[in-house]
């Protein structure tokens, strides 16, 4: 899903109840200040939906449905995301 430029819009779409399923959100530190702001709004707002987040890459209890990833130091860029892909594809199918 990409963001549009109020990530509060898109969390009020969104139903009171998590769904089935799971988001994986990541942002690069270096993507811009703005970018790295709303992406963090939008996590809090995502956990204030009862989406479950993960701990420092460790599940709550029960199921995480949420996994956030800051990459420090990580541009706006496809090698990027590439290099982020197959964390977020392992916890998306797994």
């Amino acid at each position: 899903m990409a963001l549009e430029a109020d990530p509060q819009r898109d969390v009020d779409r969104a139903p009171r109840t998590p769904p089935f399923g799971r988001i994986y959100l990541d942002v690069g530190t270096a993507e811009g200040t703005g970018t790295l702001r709303d992406v963090r709004r939008l996590g809090r707002l995502l956990v204030q939906k009862r989406f479950t987040r993960e701990r420092r890459g460790r599940p709550r209890q029960g199921r995480s449905r949420l996994r956030y990833v800051e990459d420090q130091g990580g541009p706006h860029s496809e090698a990027d995301w590439a290099r982020r892909l197959p964390a977020a594809l392992e916890f998306l199918l797994g």
